[in-house]
């Protein structure tokens, strides 16, 4: 019979909690930043387009979202 110290059991889920909660902290601070950049490069191009009178690319600018996904954030930031 194996006995499970409950002290110990606790302690580590408390701590994987804690580190949970920072990794997803973390996450989301650099999805906010990445949304952020995205937005600004979405003005920029609007700027560019209605500068050149080009009409297409402001249409797909409504259909295209240049936010980046959970992964590429990840994959660059590990």
């Amino acid at each position: 019979m194996h006995v499970v110290n409950c002290n110990s059991a606790l302690h580590c889920y408390l701590r994987m909690s804690t580190t949970l909660t920072k990794c997803c902290m973390w996450t989301n601070f650099h999805i906010h930043n990445e949304q952020c950049k995205a937005i600004e490069l979405q003005k920029v191009i609007k700027k560019i387009a209605i500068q050149h009178k080009d009409f297409d690319i402001q249409h797909r600018l409504h259909h295209i979202t240049l936010i980046p996904t959970v992964a590429s954030i990840l994959s660059r930031h590990s």
